[in-house]
């Protein structure tokens, strides 16, 4: 508190510096008015200086803009591992991720979405694996219904993911010099994750596309387009802006 109204002090006192340098150099009278609009555009800039509501309001939405395509990139992996596991035939631990990544998606909407959800999400995403020798013995055929769905979801969570991260790390930037986020703000919590556990949960993603980008070839399966993971965003209720922004 006191640095700030040193800070602000500071700026005022440059202003007042102008002024009565201009009342030196120039009739009383004229230099009253340029001075004063000197002092004018001094103050005007406190605002911005010390996170004004613009500045503020600009970061909340970025924020919030985060922490959907944290949402997204989550829910669509869970979703992703869901469908390798029903697959490869394990059907009820399939049914849970299916309604971990429900539950997160609705919480998430509501804002209520919490850094311990997110962690669990990650938790499942990390010890839940299908590899190689498993997707061998998956049929062609449910390979083609399954698998190709999670390929797609795989490619949308991750490029969702990815997205989240650059804004994350902007915005822990950002937080470090305007002091927009405070320790307990809900967005700070979340934001943490982007240096932390989004680059290894990326990581995790990339190494399931390429498994299933090979059991497709092998099988002779189309391997899905970003044309059909944007059209999937879009049936997730993404705004063209988004999806523009997340294949950008």
């Amino acid at each position: 508190m006191r640095k700030l109204v040193f800070l602000k002090l500071c700026v005022v006192s440059v202003a007042m510096l102008f002024f009565v340098t201009e009342c030196h150099a120039a009739g009383f009278g004229e230099s009253m008015q340029n001075g004063l609009k000197t002092m004018g555009s001094g103050l005007k800039a406190v605002p911005e200086l010390f996170g004004g509501k613009k500045s503020k309001r600009n970061f909340r939405a970025a924020a919030r803009k985060y922490a959907r395509y944290l949402a997204l990139g989550t829910c669509n992996l869970l979703q992703a591992l869901s469908d390798m596991q029903e697959a490869v035939g394990n059907k009820e631990l399939a049914e849970q991720i299916r309604l971990q990544a429900k539950d997160l998606k609705q919480k998430a909407a509501k804002g209520k979405a919490t850094k311990k959800d997110y962690k669990k999400a990650f938790k499942t995403i990390d010890e839940s694996s299908v590899d190689r020798e498993q997707l061998n013995k998956v049929p062609a055929k449910k390979g083609r219904i399954y698998l190709t769905k999670s390929f797609i979801h795989v490619g949308l969570g991750t490029a969702c993911d990815a997205r989240a991260g650059d804004l994350g790390v902007d915005l822990i930037k950002s937080a470090s010099l305007k002091g927009m986020l405070r320790k307990g703000d809900v967005y700070w919590d979340l934001v943490q994750l982007s240096a932390t556990t989004i680059p290894k949960k990326i990581k995790k993603a990339t190494a399931w596309s390429i498994e299933l980008r090979q059991y497709m070839k092998d099988n002779d399966i189309k391997i899905p387009t970003e044309q059909e993971q944007k059209a999937e965003a879009e049936k997730q209720g993404a705004s063209q802006e988004e999806i523009d922004e997340i294949f950008a």
